[in-house]
């Protein structure tokens, strides 16, 4: 089972399963600009849909994040999203009946999202039961963390190349990591358009040297990176 993050390009970098079958989304109506701040209202029309499509709609049109893994939002369907509201509570209502955690960061421009903990005492750590340094990099923040620092060093190495810029393409590929952290091995599960930007894409991602990955992390394999058309991003 692999891991999913979303790299909306260049920040809309999805994770998702290991045999998972990235097919082209649905175009959702594009907004007629993006608002300069997160807290300015957007025209949203997202239909009821299984939740992974309606995340790639809304990340698209809002220029936003995720880190998330793609098995919890497998079998979901997404709330109806219509007329102007802002990104955050466009999301909120979109998850809103989907049983799922949603978390922003303090830039109010990238989300995680986990199983909500059911039930109050499932959350309560008794002292006597405090975990050691290691089990920590076993929590959903710790693995969130690491997601952060993939997606920043594929930013990082697509920005290097004018042809694998972020801009107007979209592209999925799958990659594995070994524990040194090094790339070793892509797959490209949804081509960009063009044969020559796929191979560079590649080739890039097989020269990257990430953080080692720690076997506590518990990261499934392969992370698939869906890169979704956004420019921009290279610039600072």
């Amino acid at each position: 089972m692999a891991s999913i993050m979303a790299f909306a390009l260049v920040e809309c970098m999805t994770l998702a399963g290991a045999a998972a079958q990235v097919a082209p989304s649905a175009p959702s109506p594009p907004p007629s600009r993006l608002p300069s701040s997160q807290a300015e209202p957007m025209s949203f029309a997202l239909p009821s849909q299984p939740l992974q499509a309606a995340l790639e709609q809304f990340m698209t049109a809002t220029g936003q994040s995720g880190l998330y893994d793609s098995a919890i939002t497998r079998g979901l369907v997404s709330v109806e999203v219509s007329g102007p509201m802002t990104p955050q509570a466009a999301l909120r209502q979109m998850l809103s009946a989907s049983g799922l955690a949603l978390r922003y960061a303090a830039d109010n421009n990238t989300f995680t999202l986990m199983r909500a903990t059911s039930k109050p005492e499932e959350a309560t750590v008794h002292s006597s039961d405090a975990p050691d340094a290691s089990d920590a990099l076993g929590t959903p923040e710790s693995r969130e963390a690491y997601y952060g620092l993939v997606q920043a060093g594929v930013r990082k190495a697509f920005c290097t190349d004018s042809l694998t810029a972020p801009g107007n393409y979209r592209v999925a590929l799958s990659l594995w990591i070994d524990a040194s952290g090094a790339v070793r091995q892509v797959h490209l599960l949804d081509g960009s358009g063009s044969a020559e930007r796929d191979a560079r894409m590649a080739s890039l991602l097989r020269g990257m040297s990430l953080p080692a990955l720690a076997p506590q992390l518990q990261v499934r394999q392969p992370l698939t990176l869906l890169v979704m058309p956004r420019a921009g991003d290279c610039i600072g």
